[in-house]
């Protein structure tokens, strides 16, 4: 035990003991937390995938798409095998009963899920599967037959007859006096119709008085006026129409129609009562019969007819039972209660069937509709039986995946609870395990502290001399520890260390000589050298610039070349260039000539075009003249007509036919006077136009003047130009042929350039090199003459330092 690392030893073992105390309870506990986190583990899984089932339950009732289901049943069989791995972990646990129970319901809801999936598969919920492909094969053929009953007309009239109410059998009753009319005819050869029309009307009528229609007959059959639908009496309509109502008539019950017909331009105005005859097959009867009574108040002739209209509404009523057995097919998907959906579609469909063959004349129609509806209800029933087993595994699903969450949510709480009640124990131990070795930490802790402060009061003595130069001083040993060890090493140590200083002082001395001299010649040689590098870096220099004012010289003979090519190249695009002008400029010359050639023959033209104009306007004057006497013989012969007249008068009878001369000799005259003003204006507009024409003409004979001296100068010009583009020729030969002799001196004093430039740039790269060969030469000679200080100064203060230990 004197030994400190025995005592470490102790105290190391101390708290190896007490961290396997603690891996060991940690050990136990993470495997039993580990099996709790498995089946932790398993549950969360078996929640993932019954929520994942949910979804794919929600999808199902979304597209009724059976591929869903495939996807619920994998998910059953992975949660069935994590219930499996999880009962593995889960024996002696306190949820093991637990865990077997959520076992037992996925195997419960697994088992109905398989035999859902079949159910569903035979069931079908589209048009193309199962059952439910049955029940739709036959909707495309009722829709087209019902589509080809919809083209029927729905409204078809009955016969119109006139009541002439000033003919009409007056009645007395109560109080007032009424028109009796009886209208009954055949009825059409129609299908059923659902809505009987009582029509009042005519052109032009005016009457406002009551009307009361009784004694409504289909054959025999009398129409009971009090289960009429009120509704739809309501919705009568007509210009003519007040109101209408079921009211008591001299103890009857009627129809009490109030009338308001106005005439309006003599137009037609009607009364169309509507009666809900829905309850009877207008087909099974062959006439029509009703009594009228008109109020006698005006008395106009009205007629009455009746006309069947509405058919049932096959389309509106296909489309609602399609409604309701998708609304029907989306509770069974998800197993909610179908409420009376199954009896609503059963009694509609039944309705279907039972009017399809009333409304329509059709017997092929009716045989398609009747056989369509009847295979629709036959599917129906089907579905409906296999909807039964469905629905009650659903609601065993449902139940069974409500019971599952349930479970697990016990299984997940009492996990929860056994791993807290673990961290608790294990907490307890660790604090008290670790209070134990924490105390026994301490106290070996504090024997070895108190052991070690001993030794090192043995050494504080010892090497505090030391410090202070007495190196030869000896550390008390004996002890048999690690001090002991360390003391008689110090010992040790410090003989061999005044021999060594002892050497070194011997050292120092002949250092100090040998770092004088070293300075001395690390001086001399500097300054050799820096009158050796300033004479090459002259040198160089010099040779430098010399190499640049050689490449500067050869890039500008380089550039002045470039120049001259350029230049060469312009002279024969010039002439080139000058050679197209001299030919453009010929055929420019020919082209002004043929021009004012061409110009002068128009100006001859035009000359003799306003010639011709001032003959043709010296004509139509003469013609004006000519007017202006058949205007006055015009004249004339009218004042001799007007002679003539007066005294064919005074003549009387004998004088008529002369008279008639006269008058003729006058229209003669009038006209001739007329045509003599119409040839007199039309001369004018000639004349005023000629005069136009010939100033245009002159006006286009002096441009065509000016035009002709405007030629012959640019034709002037064109020979100027041409002779200019000649001279231009030759210069450019000349200065051609002197380029050239210029390129062949600039080749010849590029390559001497060239050489030199070669030349120049060794020079100056020897004595770059030579420079700084010198440069560095200078600075390991600097740098000599500092070591050499250095070394002078490590000398003297080694020299001090050695006087520090005490050899004696």
């Amino acid at each position: 035990m004197r030994s400190i690392k025995t005592k470490l030893i102790m105290l190391g073992a101390v708290s190896i003991v007490c961290t396997i105390i603690l891996g060991l309870v940690g050990i136990f506990i993470m495997n039993s937390n580990n099996a709790n986190n498995q089946v932790l583990n398993d549950i969360n899984n078996i929640n993932l995938k019954q929520n994942e089932n949910t979804t794919q339950e929600t999808s199902f009732l979304y597209d009724l798409d059976l591929s869903h289901y495939q996807t619920i049943q994998s998910n059953l069989a992975f949660m069935s095998e994590a219930a499996a791995a999880a009962l593995t972990y889960s024996k002696g646990k306190t949820y093991d009963a637990d865990l077997q129970s959520v076992a037992a319901t996925i195997e419960t809801v697994q088992d109905n899920t398989a035999q859902l999936n079949n159910l569903l598969e035979q069931r079908g919920f589209k048009s193309d599967r199962g059952i439910y492909a049955e029940y739709s094969k036959e909707d495309i053929a009722l829709t087209d037959a019902i589509s080809r009953m919809s083209g029927e007309s729905s409204w078809v009239d009955g016969v119109w007859e006139t009541a002439v109410l000033s003919e009409l059998e007056t009645v007395p009753i109560g109080g007032k006096n009424y028109k009796k009319a009886t209208y009954s005819h055949e009825i059409p050869d129609i299908s059923k119709r659902n809505l009987l029309l009582v029509r009042l009307g005519g052109n032009g009528i005016a009457y406002t008085g009551d009307v009361y229609v009784a004694n409504i007959q289909f054959d025999n059959t009398a129409l009971a006026m009090t289960d009429i639908d009120l509704e739809m009496l309501a919705a009568s309509y007509g210009d003519g129409l007040a109101g209408v109502f079921v009211s008591s008539f001299d103890g009857m019950d009627v129809l009490y129609i109030q009338t308001k017909f106005a005439n309006v331009n003599g137009n037609w105005q009607e009364v169309t009562t509507r009666i809900d005859v829905s309850d009877l097959n207008i087909a099974d009867y062959e006439r029509v019969s009703f009594d009228l009574y008109f109020e006698e108040k005006e008395i106009p002739d009205i007629s009455v007819a009746t006309a069947f209209d509405t058919k049932y509404d096959f389309e509106g009523n296909m489309k609602a039972v399609q409604s309701l057995f998708d609304s029907y097919n989306k509770l069974v998907a998800e197993g909610s209660d179908i409420g009376s959906y199954q009896e609503d579609i059963r009694s509609l469909l039944n309705e279907l069937y039972t009017n399809a063959p009333l409304y329509t004349k059709d017997t092929e129609l009716a045989n398609v509709l009747v056989n369509g509806f009847s295979t629709k209800l036959e599917a129906t029933e089907s579905i409906f039986n296999y909807d039964k087993n469905i629905l009650s595994l659903k609601t065993e699903n449902n139940i069974g995946n409500k019971n599952l969450t349930s479970e697990t949510s016990d299984v997940r709480t009492k996990i929860e609870a056994l791993t807290n009640t673990q961290k608790m124990t294990m907490s307890t131990l660790i604090y008290v395990v670790f209070f134990v070795g924490a105390v026994l930490v301490v106290i070996l802790t504090l024997f070895v502290i108190t052991s070690v402060q001993r030794s090192i009061k043995k050494f504080k003595g010892t090497l505090t001399q030391i410090s202070e130069g007495k190196i030869m001083v000896k550390a008390e040993t004996g002890s048999k520890d690690e001090f002991d060890s360390f003391g008689q090493s110090l010992n040790s140590m410090t003989d061999k260390l005044s021999m060594v200083i002892g050497n070194v002082k011997n050292y120092g001395v002949e250092l100090n000589k040998s770092g004088t001299e070293l300075k001395g010649m690390s001086e001399t040689s500097e300054q050799t050298s820096e009158h050796i590098d300033t004479a090459i870096s002259e040198i160089a220099l010099g040779a430098t610039n010399q190499a640049r004012d050689v490449e500067t010289s050869t890039n500008e003979i380089g550039n002045l070349g470039e120049l001259m090519d350029t230049m060469d190249a312009d002279i024969m695009e010039l002439d080139s260039t000058s050679l197209h002008m001299k030919q453009a400029s010929d055929e420019a010359a020919a082209i002004l000539n043929e021009l004012s050639s061409s110009n002068n023959h128009m100006t001859a033209g035009i000359h003799r075009i306003a010639q011709q104009i001032t003959k043709t306007n010296d004509s139509v004057k003469e013609i004006e003249s000519a007017a202006s006497l058949i205007s006055s013989i015009a004249n004339q012969t009218n004042l001799l007509s007007l002679n003539a007249s007066i005294e064919a008068a005074r003549a009387g009878e004998a004088g008529k036919g002369f008279a008639v001369v006269a008058s003729e000799i006058q229209l003669l005259a009038d006209q001739s006077n007329k045509s003599a003003d119409s040839i007199f204006k039309i001369i004018t507009n000639l004349i005023n136009e000629f005069k136009e024409t010939l100033d245009t003409m002159m006006q286009v004979e002096t441009a065509t003047k000016e035009q002709n001296q405007k030629f012959t100068d640019t034709q002037r010009q064109f020979e100027i130009v041409k002779e200019g583009i000649t001279q231009s020729r030759d210069k450019t030969a000349v200065i051609k042929s002197a380029i050239g002799e210029c390129n062949r001196v600039r080749n010849t004093v590029s390559e001497i350039m060239l050489n030199l430039s070669a030349i120049s740039e060794e020079n100056a790269a020897s004595a770059t090199e030579t420079a700084t060969a010198m440069q560095q030469l200078n600075t390991t000679i600097s740098e000599l003459l500092q070591e050499s200080q250095k070394l002078l100064k490590i000398s003297s203060q080694l020299d001090q330092d050695m006087t520090f230990f005490q050899l004696n």
